[in-house]
């Protein structure tokens, strides 16, 4: 199975798992077994060993962390280890905050610029954005010098584009139809 067809699937299948009744965010949870996992070469060897039997894999993680996972964060756990896809989790976690922010109606918005925008102007872009969309956004700023000035912005597949670079392009398209 694709990675990422196998990402979505898990996401997918845990979303509904993912707040206890205490209100406690398991995705938080995971992030941080993620961060240990993953910066602990020995560790993550250890659950991606084809030597070690899931029962002895499974043990090592629920005595490791002990009280500190709750239950629902061990099943997921146990899923992952049982297939073998511990090594997916940061991905998994990627996919489940975009699944979360979907149904909170946070659209992610990608801002390109040619020159680096400081904090007070991307606060401003960010609540103008808002405003003609409606919804909260999430944005994503990258810096593209090509642009020469204005901006690139890409909503759920648009763009809009007011980059310098764009208005020269088309002139450059009409002069090369008419001449």
């Amino acid at each position: 199975m694709d990675k990422q067809l196998l990402t979505k699937f898990y996401a997918q299948r845990f979303y509904p798992f993912l707040k206890k009744e205490s209100g406690k965010d398991i995705t938080q949870t995971l992030t941080e077994l993620m961060q240990i996992i993953q910066g602990s070469g020995n560790l993550e060897g250890f659950l991606s060993h084809p030597s070690f039997t899931i029962y002895e894999k499974v043990k090592l993680i629920f005595k490791s962390f002990g009280k500190n996972i709750d239950e629902e964060t061990r099943r997921i756990l146990y899923v992952l280890i049982k297939n073998n896809h511990v090594m997916f989790l940061r991905q998994i976690i990627e996919e489940i905050e975009k699944i979360s922010q979907v149904k909170k109606g946070i659209e992610n918005v990608e801002v390109k610029s040619a020159l680096r925008l400081s904090e007070e102007q991307k606060t401003i872009l960010q609540k103008k954005i808002s405003v003609i969309l409606d919804k909260e956004i999430l944005p994503t700023f990258i810096v593209e010098e090509e642009l020469i000035a204005g901006f690139v912005i890409k909503i759920k597949g648009h763009i809009i584009d007011t980059s310098i670079r764009s208005s020269i392009e088309k002139l450059r398209d009409k002069f090369a139809i008419c001449c």
